[in-house]
């Protein structure tokens, strides 16, 4: 008699007990665990694919999802393991945008702001956090996202909801900003943060320079409190931050009057986010007080609303820099 049991959609022999047992009882079983599969199979069906979203092979995905600009729907996956590598997608508008950078450099005799030797030591440095996240960090945090989401989950959002899809949005950006503002002021955190702060250039490539020492620390709930509406919104969080590391792009308020200063009122920009890599002395909220290093200041990826709410903005100054970007302590030791 042969014992068959349901599991996934397979109809697996678990171990024959004997051969000596006739057709008709075979066929029963057989029948039986069929019946049974067709019934799981129709109460849970497959999870339907994203027939909304074009074709992500695209140069106009990969462009748009470097400024944040796919349409909703196409963010929207029932499943993670639907959801496609953003971060991988984006890359070949983002090396052609560092590209264009360093030629504007060179141009405007600026070349100083983007040295090949500087830009090497930034990608070498994602390409290896990359290489130890791909390999060592990605199965640890896929553990603890299935820990977290089997143990504390407190509710099932619609997966092709807009207000799921904005719910997603600014908890990824509150939090990130909560992670960022940690690796800022502990000490431990700091100290694998910095290294991307290191740099004497800031361009582009900057956007490359993580330690890999920072990956066991960003396991902070950006995806996994947020689930599936996380895993987009995490990923082009990230890739917007890619763009506002330049010393190309002006204040936007001074190219596009008007519309510009929206932008800036709404988003980080690349004006913004030089701030955050300065090394000017500024006054410490309007106090005799002044620090060298105004990182902690303007913490944000995307929106400038959780740094505005929290008083940790600041706008650019005229004659502010962000390079060389160590403090001058610490170029002498």
């Amino acid at each position: 008699m042969y014992v068959y049991a349901y599991e996934g959609h397979k109809i697996q022999n678990l171990k024959c007990l004997t051969d000596v047992t006739s057709d008709s009882t075979r066929s029963i079983f057989e029948r039986l665990a069929r019946s049974l599969h067709r019934r799981r199979t129709q109460e849970r069906p497959e999870p339907a694919m994203n027939t909304s979203a074009s074709g992500t092979s695209s140069w106009s995905y990969s462009l748009r999802a470097n400024f944040y600009a796919l349409t909703p729907a196409e963010t929207y996956y029932e499943t993670v393991w639907q959801v496609p590598n953003i971060v991988g997608k984006a890359l070949p508008v983002m090396m052609l945008m560092s590209v264009i950078e360093a030629v504007v450099l060179k141009l405007t005799n600026r070349s100083n702001n983007w040295r090949l030797h500087i830009a090497v030591l930034n990608y070498s440095c994602g390409s290896l956090s990359e290489s130890l996240y791909n390999f060592v960090f990605r199965g640890a945090e896929l553990s603890a996202y299935i820990w977290v989401y089997s143990n504390w989950c407190l509710g099932f959002l619609a997966w092709d909801s807009l207000s799921t899809y904005f719910l997603a949005l600014l908890g990824v950006e509150f939090c990130y900003y909560w992670w960022h503002r940690a690796s800022h002021e502990m000490s431990l955190m700091w100290a694998a943060h910095s290294a991307h702060h290191s740099s004497e250039d800031f361009n582009m490539t900057v956007t490359a320079r993580t330690s890999w020492t920072m990956r066991p620390f960003s396991l902070h709930g950006r995806a996994a409190s947020l689930a599936k509406g996380g895993v987009s919104a995490d990923q082009l969080s990230y890739v917007y931050a890619g763009w506002t590391h330049n010393e190309t792009v002006p204040k936007l308020s001074k190219v596009i009057p008007g519309l510009g200063h929206a932008i800036e009122f709404v988003f980080m920009t690349p004006s913004h986010h030089r701030v955050h890599h300065g090394a000017n002395r500024y006054p410490l909220f309007g106090s005799a007080t002044t620090v060298r290093r105004v990182s902690w200041m303007n913490l944000v990826s995307l929106l400038l609303w959780p740094a505005v709410a929290i008083l940790t903005f600041r706008r650019a100054e005229k004659g502010s820099t962000t390079a060389p970007q160590l403090d001058e302590a610490a170029k002498t030791k």
